[in-house]
């Protein structure tokens, strides 16, 4: 089940990364300043998602 672990989380970084890199700054607004809360949520997850795979 480790290596299916691994494979899983290695996809899920790659699908955060996609989304980190979407460039949404400059706007204003409510919908920007929810773009911006999920920009840095999925921040979060990489960062969370990256020592998770580090430790198995």
């Amino acid at each position: 089940h480790k290596e299916m672990a691994i494979e899983l989380y290695k996809k899920g970084i790659g699908e955060l990364e996609k989304g980190v890199a979407v460039e949404c700054y400059g706007g204003r607004g409510e919908v920007y300043e929810r773009a911006q809360r999920l920009n840095e949520k999925m921040r979060a997850n990489l960062v969370m998602a990256k020592d998770r795979l580090d430790f198995l």
